[in-house]
């Protein structure tokens, strides 16, 4: 579900990627003019454009990390609570190692999709990739202008420089790259780290635990309500045994 939500923000920040740009373009007009032809697309503009886009991006990124790693060390800890029930000490230790694995795998977890971010930030993509995206992006300019005369790409032309239609088309067209990127590699790194790497790390601490000779006696120690009660319902079944034994034995003579 979380991943499905991350999908739904990716494809919302890439629909906003025309108003952005309407926005956005006479401020960078205003910084820039004076340093590049009329009707230029700047590049300038466009990492900027890119780059807060992105950056956007990177706190919800973190928070699902959050929220995923929070539902899988409960999991774990109801596991514990569970299964070892009648080992108070054992289930001590557990979620003591739960937590510990739960921390630690959070903090690479998130040190990773902090550098796909930064990575992110680095503006670069194919050449072929990119031209196909940008021919795409333009195509879909050109059926939406068809359609509305009077707006461009969600606003009033007038209200935009001469170049917005373009600038858009190249920022929509390198938005679609990174989306795509982000869409895999967020939810591979918390799959990565935090289901199957947090798994396997509490097996084997779980194995190493109970291979300690001094320590598994004093984790193996059954609480004494619970054992008091398996001695009862032991001692009731060794009664049945014994008495389904003498009807059987009545039964024959």
């Amino acid at each position: 579900r979380e991943f499905r939500t991350w999908g739904v923000k990716l494809l919302e920040s890439s629909a906003k990627v025309e108003e952005i740009v309407c926005s956005k373009l006479p401020k960078y007009e205003d910084q820039y003019r004076g340093r590049e032809f009329p009707d230029f697309i700047s590049y300038w503009t466009f990492e900027d454009i890119i780059k807060e886009q992105i950056t956007k991006l990177e706190e919800p990124a973190v928070a699902m990390l959050n929220k995923v790693i929070y539902m899988v060390e409960e999991k774990f800890l109801q596991l514990a609570n569970k299964r070892f029930a009648n080992f108070q000490n054992l289930n001590n230790a557990a979620q003591a190692r739960i937590g510990c694995i739960s921390d630690r795998q959070a903090t690479t977890a998130k040190n990773c999709i902090l550098t796909q971010f930064k990575m992110e930030r680095i503006i670069y993509c194919q050449d072929n990739i990119y031209t196909d995206d940008l021919k795409a992006a333009r195509a879909e300019g050109i059926s939406k202008d068809t359609k509305i005369k009077d707006l461009a790409f969600g606003c009033a032309s007038r209200q935009c420089p001469s170049f917005a239609l373009e600038m858009v088309s190249h920022v929509k067209a390198y938005f679609t790259g990174a989306s795509k990127r982000l869409s895999n590699q967020i939810p591979l790194i918390i799959l990565s780290t935090v289901l199957h790497d947090f798994g396997n790390y509490l097996q084997t601490s779980m194995l190493h635990l109970l291979q300690g000779k001094e320590e598994i006696n004093y984790l193996l120690q059954e609480d004494h309500e619970a054992a008091n009660q398996q001695k009862l319902l032991t001692s009731r079944i060794s009664h049945l045994n014994k008495a389904y034994q003498y009807l059987v034995d009545f039964k024959s003579l």
